[in-house]
């Protein structure tokens, strides 16, 4: 078998990936404030000045740490396949997904409460968290209209609105779950309800077209 080499760019992708994952380790464990750059070079295995080869500070780290762990998020539920049009889609298995993944990734959601939080605190800042919650919501807004678009069944309403509800209150319920798991059997609720109004849209935006 042959060893894949290891090119600068592959390492310097290594290490700030290690860096990231570390960061998000220590930023849930010891806030945004309480977290020493040194601290978090030494979980990762390397020295502060690794971190300035990669980021220009402790808020541009925190922010790719919120990025990164959102785009692993978003990955892992585009592996869900779905052969059926999406007003058939199993719910239950969606919010058991959902659950077991928030279950899993406690870290993201308090760190993204520190980014929030850290945000709202420092005016300057806010229109970095602006800018990351459009492109969250732009990102689901693209999974939501392929998954449409695979299904051949359009949505009845803006995919961007749409992905602003869903992400709110994943947001929302994800948080919650951090101190009562049954937040968890709320979202399905949450789906349950919504996903019904979307069929009611779809079926009088049909009905209308027949006309």
């Amino acid at each position: 078998m042959a060893v894949e080499k290891w090119t600068p760019e592959r390492r310097r992708q290594r290490t700030r990936e290690a860096l990231l994952d570390a960061a998000a380790t220590v930023f849930a464990e010891q806030g945004f404030q309480g977290a020493s750059l040194d601290e978090i070079a030494a979980t990762a295995g390397y020295t502060r000045g690794a971190i300035y080869k990669h980021f220009a500070d402790k808020e541009e780290l925190l922010h790719e740490v919120c990025v990164l762990l959102n785009e692993r998020t978003i990955a892992e539920f585009d592996e869900i396949q779905s052969d059926h049009d999406w007003r058939d889609t199993d719910l239950d298995a969606v919010a058991e997904h959902w659950r077991s993944m928030t279950e899993r990734s406690a870290e993201f959601r308090v760190v993204m409460l520190e980014f929030q939080l850290h945000a709202y605190r420092n005016p300057k800042l806010r229109e970095r968290a602006r800018e990351f919650a459009r492109a969250n919501r732009s990102a689901i807004a693209d999974y939501l209209t392929e998954r449409a678009e695979e299904a051949g069944e359009p949505l009845p309403v803006d995919a961007d609105q749409l992905a602003a509800v869903f992400g709110t209150s994943s947001d929302g319920f994800s948080q919650m779950a951090l101190v009562d798991p049954d937040a968890a059997s709320h979202y399905g609720l949450l789906l349950d309800l919504v996903v019904r109004g979307l069929r009611t849209l779809a079926d009088e935006q049909h009905e209308g077209g027949d006309d």
